[in-house]
């Protein structure tokens, strides 16, 4: 039977380990140590509002197969919803994470947990609305006798279950079933922290993003692309190597805007960008420079690979489908871009000279007439105009 001592010995083995896994897999161990019982799980709620098991150790494959999702589906396979708008459970299992228990039976607590020294006589003398509804019976068909399931409530909600199981009768009294919801709630409180934790990372991974992203293309934000930029000329001047950047330029985009208005504008906007970051490799950044102007970050690379990646985007771009419902979608926009290519460190050694060398370059693209690509570039570097655009090279000394 299970003593006050081995309680505090799984909460002593538990303290200051940080590792969430790691931590349920020593409590998981040690309940089966000192409990005497042949089949220990933990039951911890998921994603999608269901509750397998997250630890388990004595039970088959088969059992854990066939109990391990306790949500109840419909006859199509989607998840049927209770009237509190919770997924509904099945099982006893379900009956104490739900709280779904009568105090006053022999086999439930007055915390809601459950217990039996002998799960054939349970089923023998008591029905299912005894029972509080219809369970599977796996653990009995599979030979367990004492049965406990004790609720991980953090006093404001079940995060799920601690399960034991022994093929025989008689492993609980009422001095062991009072320490098992203890430690019961115990592990409540290490999910619980958990759980806090994990979300306190996701926020700061959402923020993150959402302050490095420009809120309506995705893409980098003017601060943090020129962050980028800026770590990237540190990382080639260390490393000894080459890069460039190309500024692209949405061309007309002004006459869309004035056509079908800024909402249109903004989901071409949208379409464009994706376009684009689906054309990139990935260790490639884009940012959006500005209004319809983005920047992109090509790491080990030149103005000729610079081509070929801007090659994909218009390939990509001949390809992009505009949704909108601010659009006909009888209506094709044909999408065109200008772009101006530098290279670091041969058109410049610091961010605002290579800024300003591609931006120069784009405003040349610009000024010849649009739809086109213009770089700066080494007089030893040959290149072959791009089929669907104009390429020109300028070279720096111009």
């Amino acid at each position: 039977m299970y003593k006050t001592k081995p309680i505090l010995d799984i909460l002593d083995s538990t303290r200051g380990i940080t590792e969430f896994n790691q931590v349920m897999g020593i409590i998981l161990k040690k309940i089966k140590k000192y409990s005497g019982f042949e089949s220990v799980g933990i039951r911890i709620e998921n994603k999608v509002n269901d509750y397998p098991y997250y630890v388990y150790e004595g039970f088959s494959k088969n059992f854990i197969m066939t109990e391990n999702q306790l949500c109840r589906l419909d006859k199509a396979g989607n998840v049927i919803i209770d009237s509190t708008g919770k997924s509904d459970l099945e099982c006893m299992c379900g009956n104490v994470i739900r709280k779904h228990y009568d105090p006053k039976a022999s086999f439930f607590t007055k915390n809601g947990s459950f217990w039996t020294n002998s799960t054939t006589d349970l089923l023998a003398t008591t029905s299912e609305k005894d029972r509080k509804g219809k369970t599977r019976n796996k653990c009995n068909t599979e030979g367990y006798e004492s049965v406990g399931l004790f609720p991980l409530d953090t006093g404001h909600k079940n995060l799920g279950l601690l399960q034991l199981n022994d093929k025989k009768k008689d492993m609980f009294s009422d001095k062991s079933v009072k320490e098992f919801e203890l430690l019961a709630r115990y592990i409540a409180g290490v999910v619980n922290n958990a759980n806090i934790i994990r979300g306190l990372k996701d926020a700061e991974e959402r923020l993150k993003i959402l302050v490095q992203q420009d809120e309506l293309t995705g893409c980098m934000n003017f601060r943090f692309i020129m962050r980028h930029l800026e770590n990237e000329i540190m990382r080639s001047k260390r490393h000894n190597r080459e890069f460039s950047v190309i500024m692209i330029d949405i061309d007309h985009f002004k006459r869309i805007n004035d056509k079908y208005g800024h909402l249109a504008g903004n989901d071409v906007l949208v379409a464009f960008a994706n376009a684009i970051k689906g054309a990139v490799r990935s260790i490639d950044t884009v940012g959006r420079y500005g209004g319809e102007e983005f920047l992109i970050v090509l790491p080990e690379s030149n103005s000729q690979q610079a081509l070929v990646a801007l090659r994909r985007m218009r390939d990509s771009l001949s390809q992009v489908k505009i949704h909108s419902v601010y659009l006909d979608d009888k209506k094709k926009i044909a999408l065109k871009f200008s772009a101006g290519i530098a290279d670091f460190p041969h058109n410049a050694k610091d961010l605002k000279g290579l800024i300003g060398a591609a931006d120069n370059s784009l405003l040349r693209a610009k000024r010849e007439g649009r739809n086109r690509s213009i770089l700066e570039m080494r007089k030893e570097i040959r290149f072959q105009p791009l089929p669907s655009s104009k390429v020109v090279a300028l070279n720096s000394s111009e």
